[in-house]
């Protein structure tokens, strides 16, 4: 494949909007529990197998799957703070999307105007779950392996280089539970494989049928080394129990958006919705051969995406290089029926588009990005630390999280014997900023599964009967915020004592979290009770206000 300048030009208009994507804020609210187990790890060397973050939990089996991306990220932060982290997760998505701009090349034949279209598109639906997670490295991996197992397709193609599967997921196995996806995709690639050189084309095709069928038996090798290298991680063949629990939990879908079925009224559902319609189009009026793998593995996708709001990003990384050549096939048959005299409009989308036209392509992108940056970048700018450092600030929404509020609880010395309730997202926060008070709940969610999570999305539910749930635990304290959903239950019940508010303005959102702690009103708690309400005057002004409106 040649690389033209038109390639390198919207390669780097790509670039610029993958890196304006990563100054959208998104609470990181799994970063902090993350970089303490990371530290736990590199201090201590030797790995969590229990928990002994909570309380309510306190000593369940834990299978940290992603143990490396934790040491990553406690050793970038050490190093470099937050702007290290940041850097990092840009560069973590900068190579997965040259790596998926160069696959759509290979399979478009070096069409950089649709291998752009589907990047850009890809790294869009991708945006909301943009963060400094471990399941960037799968996003990463998931890509790297597509691309492989594509171009080891091609008749031309060296027969070992399936074999670089293995190596992509014995690291892969250890920064995420992932790599037990993207197996799987390899071994279906060589079930449906097997398949089409079995009932695919017509009887005399001997060659493709001889082709896939060596296909699909290398596919279903190397699938079963991938499986056999996960097992190279300090969990052993316990990765696959988590894979299995997170999976099969019934309670998350009730409260954690990334678990819940996509909104298909919201621009991400429409985005989802209208790539399904552009490559089934592709597909569906394509000159070329469809290949079993290529439609199954596509409609398996979808339906996973269309279920789960944590799946679009792999349908998003797959939907392109899966039907690449049957978009182009497509859009150039479409072209000679419109224009059958006219060879300008199909060249546009081959690999030599008009380098006018691709310039202005591509100062046109990189300028919307850059102007999509600088104003994300200018809504919280701080002006105390570094660019990068604040940069940083705004992308992981650091003003989401209560810091002040655990300065407070620090401050007035509440018992480290009492049991904190607290909101499922703040827990992560918590456990890193306060880690002598542990934790009820947090998005370490896996050690939750069970009677806790089911019991913490039953509140949420704000049952009648919420108090006879929440007294099982017989919590001393609350820590939420003025937006959680169970909020408004503690702030009526009288058994509960406001004794700190970040705002006296409940209803307002300015972008900022509006911390809560509440004490439960019982005799040992009374003089705590008074001094906390006597050093923060707003929570006396919100109990009043709100008795007034009663």
């Amino acid at each position: 494949m040649k690389i033209s300048v038109s390639v390198i030009l919207l390669g780097l208009a790509l670039a610029s909007f993958v890196i304006a994507l990563c100054f959208n804020p998104e609470p990181a609210t799994d970063l902090f529990w993350q970089m303490r187990t990371g530290r736990l790890i590199a201090l201590t060397h030797q790995f969590p197998y229990h928990d002994t973050y909570s309380w309510s939990r306190r000593g369940t089996p834990w299978i940290v799957h992603e143990w490396g991306m934790c040491v990553l990220l406690w050793k970038l932060f050490s190093a470099g703070g937050y702007a290290a982290v940041w850097i990092f997760e840009v560069v973590i998505l900068l190579a997965t999307f040259c790596a998926f701009y160069t696959i759509m090349l290979h399979e478009t034949e070096g069409s950089p105007i649709i291998a752009l279209a589907m990047s850009i598109w890809a790294a869009w639906m991708m945006s909301t779950l943009i963060s400094p997670r471990p399941h960037l490295m799968t996003y990463l991996g998931f890509t790297l392996l597509l691309g492989v197992i594509l171009q080891s397709k091609r008749a031309e193609a060296p027969k070992r280089l399936l074999w670089l599967a293995p190596i992509i997921c014995v690291i892969w196995a250890n920064f995420h539970a992932g790599v037990i996806f993207g197996a799987a995709i390899l071994a279906a690639f060589g079930v449906c494989d097997l398949a089409d050189a079995r009932f695919g084309g017509s009887s005399d095709d001997s060659d493709r049928r001889g082709r896939f069928a060596a296909n699909g038996r290398r596919e279903l090798l190397a699938s079963a080394a991938c499986f056999a290298v996960m097992l190279a991680n300090p969990y052993g063949v316990r990765i696959f129990e988590i894979f299995r629990a997170t999976v099969g939990d019934k309670t998350m879908p009730e409260f954690i958006n990334e678990w819940q079925a996509v909104n298909l009224h919201s621009a991400i559902g429409h985005s989802l919705v209208f790539l399904i319609v552009i490559c089934a189009l592709g597909l569906a009026f394509s000159r070329q051969r469809r290949d079993f793998a290529e439609v199954a593995i596509f409609i398996a996708l979808a339906y996973f995406a269309l279920n789960t709001n944590r799946n679009v990003s792999l349908f998003a990384l797959a939907a392109g290089p899966l039907t690449a050549r049957h978009l182009q096939s497509s859009i150039e048959r479409a072209m000679e029926m419109l224009s059958p005299k006219s060879h300008n409009a199909a060249a546009f989308f081959g690999p030599a588009p008009p380098i006018p036209i691709t310039l202005a392509l591509g100062i046109l992108i990189t300028f919307c990005s850059l102007a999509s940056a600088v104003k994300s970048y200018e809504v919280s700018r701080d002006s105390s630390v570094g660019p990068v450092e604040s940069a940083a600030h705004q992308a992981f929404f650091l003003d989401y999280f209560p810091m002040a509020a655990c300065d407070f609880m620090e401050r007035e010395r509440f018992p480290l014997t009492g049991r904190m309730y607290n909101s499922y997202n703040m827990g992560s926060y918590l456990e890193w900023r306060i880690p002598q008070y542990p934790v009820f709940i947090s998005t370490q969610t896996d050690v939750y599964f069970g009677e806790v999570l089911s019991d913490y999305a039953a509140i949420s539910a704000q049952p009648y009967a919420w108090r006879q749930t929440l007294s099982k635990y017989h919590p001393d304290y609350i820590f939420t915020s003025a937006d959680a959903i169970q909020a408004r239950l503690f702030i009526h019940a009288p058994e509960w004592k406001l004794v700190y508010a970040d705002r006296p303005d409940l209803d307002v959102d300015n972008g900022h979290l509006n911390a809560l702690i509440f004490v439960l009103d019982r005799p040992e708690n009374k003089a705590l009770i008074e001094r906390c309400r006597a050093d923060c005057p707003t929570a006396v002004a919100v109990s009043k206000s709100l008795s007034e409106a009663l």
